[in-house]
């Protein structure tokens, strides 16, 4: 559930970064080379509202729809509503990490791999790509490379963000786990690795 909440977290941030700026009518016409007219003088009016683009509100309601599949279990609809969102939204890393994060859901490893790749190709700074990939390499006991996300989490947004503890505990988990099949004791994990 805490997933779930991260993700809609995400989410709320996507769309208030999705809406379109309204320029400035006050501002002087370009070209004409003449002087720039002054600002008019009548009573002030009032504060234009930001409205979302087209493009932006209905990849909005897709994502919208894909966060209630996942909170459901739904991975099958999900994958499906994806694969459209891929197609049509190519450029948005929020598709590619939601598409990571359902293909780790239902051990489509392979895919979960090239999604989070495709996510931190477009944004390089995803906290959540950055965390369920690392997630994703404990998975397949590459602990190193997870250590080196939890690093970069750690650059991005310190030690106290909910991706760097998460991806964090994950790893701590997967060491204490790892040192119980094998019979020992031993734990050792630096706060930052």
């Amino acid at each position: 559930m805490k997933q779930i909440q991260k993700i809609y977290s995400t989410f709320a941030l996507i769309s208030l970064m999705s809406n379109l700026i309204i320029p400035n009518s006050n501002a002087a016409p370009s070209g004409g080379g003449g002087q720039p007219q002054p600002a008019p003088t009548s009573a002030p009016t009032e504060t234009p509202t930001i409205a979302p683009s087209p493009i932006a509100k209905t990849l909005e309601s897709q994502l919208k729809t894909v966060l209630s599949l996942i909170g459901e279990k739904n991975w099958i609809q999900a994958e499906i509503t994806l694969r459209e969102l891929r197609d049509s939204n190519s450029k948005s890393a929020e598709v590619w990490n939601l598409s990571g994060y359902v293909a780790r859901n239902t051990s489509n490893l392979e895919d979960a791999d090239a999604f989070y790749r495709q996510a931190l190709f477009i944004d390089a700074k995803h906290l959540g790509a950055l965390e369920y990939q690392g997630e994703l390499f404990l998975r397949l006991n590459k602990l190193g490379a997870a250590r080196r996300n939890l690093a970069q989490l750690r650059i991005l947004c310190g030690s106290k963000c909910e991706e760097y503890r998460d991806l964090n505990k994950a790893i701590k988990a997967s060491l204490k786990a790892k040192n119980a099949r094998a019979g020992t004791n031993l734990y050792y994990l630096p706060e930052f690795l």
